[in-house]
């Protein structure tokens, strides 16, 4: 039966494009595809780095997604990291900042980005970070920016002038689980009130009030740092967090478009978002 239902949900994100037309013009649902990759974290360890890690995740602080762990040919414990990002200008990569673990103990990293450039062809670029925030401070501050050395002849994703409205139409393009620039749609939400089952058996109504944190669904591992983007193709958030509803469905959570504003004044960068 699991078999079944999760052939069943494959189909489902490998169909939505068909739908796409109906939800944004097709040169926008193009555009989106075109400047969606995917990002492949490598991190080298050696015998005392990795057991220090094995410590970490025995302390139950896991990280975001590891596949997989194993050996390489000298020997170096190898640990990957699996994201989405999307393609800013003048050959940037807009994505989120934990897939680049500063709580990890390493001796090397390695950054990749995929991207399709024909229908049947996938080109592979190293990458290095040129920004990222800082987690330490503040874990809902999500961003990071990667620095791609060969032209990947892309105008590039720009900010959207305005921020959108509750239930305005939305579409990212990340790595459900694996799956490379899968497209998806939805309208926008709020992740505003939610229960919590506390020790003495109650229900407690809490309320998100800090700021707006957007909802959409569907998602999986692997969607982490993809650009959402507006009905007219402009990134109006970054998708950096996700909730397990159950087994088979994932809510996404990004921070409003003003939060990303505020990353792009901190780090000089508007000239990669003019």
């Amino acid at each position: 039966m699991k078999k079944i239902v999760s052939v069943l949900f494959i189909l489902l994100c490998l169909s939505v494009w068909t739908n796409a037309a109906d939800f944004v013009r097709d040169k926008v649902a193009q555009k989106a595809l075109n400047h969606a990759v995917t990002i492949v974290v490598y991190y080298y360890m050696d015998e005392a780095q990795y057991e220090q890690l094995l410590i970490r995740l025995g302390l139950g602080h896991k990280p975001f997604l590891i596949n997989p762990m194993g050996r390489n040919k000298e020997g170096r414990y190898v640990m990957a990291y699996i994201g989405s990002g999307g393609v800013i200008q003048k050959n940037h990569v807009l994505t989120a900042s934990h897939l680049f673990d500063d709580y990890i103990s390493y001796s090397e990293m390695e950054i990749w980005v995929y991207r399709k450039t024909s229908r049947t062809k996938i080109t592979k670029y190293s990458a290095e970070i040129l920004c990222k925030t800082n987690l330490a401070d503040n874990d809902w501050n999500d961003y990071a920016v990667l620095k791609v050395n060969i032209d990947m002849k892309l105008p590039g994703l720009r900010l959207a002038k305005k921020a959108p409205m509750i239930n305005d139409k939305i579409i990212w393009c990340g790595s459900l689980a694996g799956f490379m620039a899968v497209f998806r749609t939805d309208y926008l939400a709020l992740m505003k009130n939610y229960l919590i089952r506390q020790y003495d058996g109650l229900v407690k109504v809490c309320s998100w009030t800090e700021y707006d944190l957007y909802c959409f669904s569907p998602g999986a591992p692997g969607d982490s740092g993809t650009p959402v983007l507006n009905k007219e193709g402009r990134i109006v958030s970054v998708l950096c967090w996700g909730i397990a509803v159950s087994n088979d469905h994932v809510y996404l959570l990004g921070n409003p478009v003003s939060k990303l504003r505020k990353f792009i004044e901190d780090y000089r960068l508007e000239d990669l978002f003019k």
